[in-house]
């Protein structure tokens, strides 16, 4: 047994397929099928039931997870130690291809200018990867949105309000008042009711956006689903249709498009995104990894220069 065949079935685990987890490995199928294959006769127990391209875990499999997460876990913790000890001061941040590149945009050139000593890494990963790569320690810290895993540490840096994103021509607009008490228009559910919306393909504006429609027991009418939060607000302001989006989206500014008109939809004022900086419970933490969330902390929490 060997940390890249470990390393292979959380992949394996977490993308649900063997397809898929190759595709993410850049291996071909093959070759991920033969290497867990001698794992599972290494360990003398198969770890998944197969049926057709369909894999789910055993009650072994079950277990070996866990534990596949611990060594994982233990072995980046003894490279962050030795680092340390080397002197070393890096940062491998975990992000989400879109959403968290936004923030992290604002976040950087301060800490670097700040930490020039510290050496920061990047690893991109779809936006429901980002846990599992803490909890495998294959990463220092992570963006985390509305996550509640126990596993891991979360350090609150901002609530991020969510906005109804309406396209600059869209008709609804002439139903937005102004209200003293609200930072942006208020709207109400009918006058959006049948408009088209673009949402995620995943994610927690995805589930909030389907709780909104089945409150108030409307079918929604989707004109595109997108995997990157950042294109949703770009296509608002295409006029392709409407969406709900965190206010840290607001900060992208099209480019030969008029931006998008924010709302606040009545009776929804108070809901807001949390975003954390989370690593996992039991992660060595490094001078470089309490810096950052420091200065995230005090960027949010008022204008850092």
């Amino acid at each position: 047994m060997n940390l890249t065949q470990i390393e292979y079935f959380i992949r394996i685990c977490e993308s649900g397929s063997i397809t898929k987890a190759a595709d993410r490995l850049f291996i071909t199928q093959s070759a991920l099928s033969q290497q867990l294959s001698h794992l599972e006769q290494e360990l003398g127990i198969p770890l998944f039931i197969r049926n057709g391209n369909r894999i789910a875990l055993t009650e072994a499999g079950k277990v070996f997870l866990s534990r596949a997460r611990n060594m994982l876990l233990e072995y980046h913790n003894s490279i962050s130690e030795m680092k340390i000890a080397n002197e070393s001061n890096e940062l491998t941040l975990v992000v989400t291809k879109a959403k968290s590149f936004i923030t992290l945009s604002y976040l950087l050139p301060g800490f670097m200018n700040r930490h020039p000593e510290i050496q920061v890494h990047i690893r991109e990963v779809d936006s429901y990867e980002v846990e599992g790569c803490l909890l495998n320690g294959e990463g220092d810290i992570g963006f985390c949105y509305n996550s509640k895993d126990t596993k891991l540490t979360y350090y609150i840096i901002q609530r991020e309000p969510i906005l109804l994103a309406l396209p600059p021509e869209s008709n609804a607009l002439a139903y937005a008042r102004t209200v003293d008490s609200a930072p942006y228009p208020v709207i109400t559910f009918d006058a959006i009711r049948n408009e088209p919306f673009i949402i995620g393909t995943s994610g927690y504006l995805r589930e909030y956006t389907q709780e909104v429609f089945q409150k108030y027991d409307a079918p929604m009418h989707t004109a595109l689903e997108t995997s990157n939060p950042g294109l949703v607000h770009l296509l608002v302001a295409a006029n392709i249709g409407c969406a709900f989006i965190g206010e840290v989206s607001t900060w992208i500014e099209p480019t030969k498009l008029r931006k998008p008109v924010y709302c606040i939809l009545e009776g929804q004022e108070d809901q807001t995104l949390t975003v954390a900086i989370a690593h996992h419970h039991r992660k060595y933490i490094t001078h470089a990894m309490r810096c950052f969330i420091e200065y995230a902390q005090q960027f949010f929490s008022s204008p850092v220069d």
